[in-house]
């Protein structure tokens, strides 16, 4: 017999039996059924709530920490290529000291044979006083020889260590820049346009820490400009500015690599202790190579001031000309032999340039690229070269 029924007798002396259905007990079922459905519907649509807030509140955190990322990603990259340029600094300081150790030892030994012979002529019958002068001079020669292979050797030493290391830290910049191109991606793919929770990713990602507040604050930048990207836009925009005052020098894969031998037979030349090195006919092969690209190539002193200085000029009126930088052989040679290299980049470059322009590219990327060329070699200097942080 069922809860909602009884038992009863019917018919003709009440003989047959007969259920008869309780109403109110029925009614109170169903009552309790509506009621455990309702509360299951409540549960539901609290738990439905509770995801989707908790899913929301997760789209913002995710924004929130891909700013973070971003911002020290990119600062993590900008102090790795001004570490890159310093050791870059050091390498090339090994190779200046070449040639200034040459132009030295040039100098000196002509100015001793100068005075040799005039002393000579003075002395010639005074033979004490001629050993006297030719110790001096021995002892001169010798205080000279100490003092430049103590600098040379510290500076070849740390020019040595830089140069083994200058891969490595390019390797890891490169890296961190294409880590964080798919961090980039996975996040767009994520939380990009169209997505469920894009606004609140996009609102965790502007509310977003890029820990420079403080340097905002001084510099009066937008709220929600990122610092580090704008350090790496400026460095950019110098890059390109230097790339296009370049001068298009066209050689072949065999004249590239004769250019090349040339500058790196020259530097070794110079710094072999074991002779002097012939500057003249060292700087006029490299000459003739640039010349005959036709390369111009300015001639005079290293700095024009001196020249003023021993023609006995008072540095009046026209001494802004004077005092103009005139590089060496050496560094406009270096210059131009960059140019050939970059060269058959450029169309490449200035395409990936202007997509960044246009804001198709990401910044990260363009780094990423720029740094696979210096790895390469091509470019000779980084982004952050001859610039101050702010």
């Amino acid at each position: 017999m069922l809860p909602f029924t009884t038992q009863t007798k019917v018919g003709p002396g009440d003989k047959s039996k007969a259920y008869v259905i309780r109403q109110n007990t029925c009614l109170r079922f169903l009552l309790f059924t509506l009621v455990g459905l309702c509360l299951m519907l409540m549960v539901l649509a609290s738990t439905m709530y509770d995801v989707h807030v908790e899913r929301r509140s997760k789209a913002w955190q995710s924004g929130v920490h891909r700013r973070e990322e971003r911002s020290l990603r990119l600062q993590v990259g900008r102090l790795g290529m001004r570490l890159q340029q310093h050791m870059h600094d050091d390498v090339r300081d090994m190779s200046i000291l070449r040639e200034y150790r040459a132009r030295m030892y040039r100098a000196v030994g002509e100015y001793q044979n100068t005075v040799r012979s005039t002393v000579e002529e003075a002395t010639s019958r005074n033979a004490t006083l001629t050993k006297t002068l030719a110790k001096l001079e021995l002892e001169l020669d010798e205080q000279l020889e100490m003092a430049m292979r103590k600098l040379w050797s510290d500076v070849n030493e740390e020019g040595k260590r830089a140069g083994e290391k200058l891969h490595n830290l390019t390797t890891e910049i490169i890296d961190g820049m294409r880590l964080e191109q798919h961090e980039e991606e996975d996040f767009e793919e994520q939380y990009g346009e169209g997505a469920e929770y894009h606004e609140d990713a996009e609102e965790g990602f502007k509310e977003g820490d890029d820990y420079s507040e403080d340097i905002k604050d001084r510099e009066g930048d937008e709220e929600d400009e990122d610092y580090e990207e704008v350090r790496m836009r400026f460095a950019l925009d110098r890059l390109l500015t230097r790339l296009k005052a370049m001068p298009n020098i066209t050689l072949s894969a065999d004249e590239l690599t004769d250019w090349d031998t040339a500058y790196n037979a020259a530097l070794d030349s110079m710094g072999d202790e074991s002779k002097e090195a012939d500057l003249e006919a060292i700087q006029a092969k490299l000459v003739a190579r640039m010349t005959s690209k036709g390369v111009s190539v300015k001639a005079g002193r290293v700095h024009a001031a001196e020249g003023a200085q021993d023609d006995g000029s008072d540095g009046g009126e026209g001494g802004d000309d004077k005092d103009e930088y005139v590089p060496s052989v050496f560094d406009q040679f270096e210059t131009a032999l960059e140019a050939a290299k970059v060269m058959p980049k450029k169309p490449e470059l200035f395409l990936k340039f202007g997509e960044w322009q246009a804001g198709t590219l990401p910044t990260p990327q363009l780094i990423q690229f720029v740094e696979e060329l210096y790895d390469q070699n091509v470019l000779e200097s980084g982004l952050f070269e001859d610039w101050d942080d702010r």
